[in-house]
């Protein structure tokens, strides 16, 4: 999916996206460490797109 996305701003909200969903996943499996961890690499997606621009 990487190697096709044109838009690197789609691919941002996209990967956000993607990783709040694995948290609330890992939350409802009683991960809660994983989750924690879903977490932060989804808000480092979030803003490292939008502290670069």
């Amino acid at each position: 999916m990487a190697f096709w996305q044109k838009d690197d701003v789609k691919f941002s909200y996209q990967m956000t996206g993607y990783c709040f969903v694995m948290a609330l996943h890992f939350f409802l499996m009683g991960a809660t460490v994983a989750a924690i961890g879903a977490i932060i690499n989804g808000l480092r997606s979030y803003a490292v797109f939008h502290h670069t621009n």
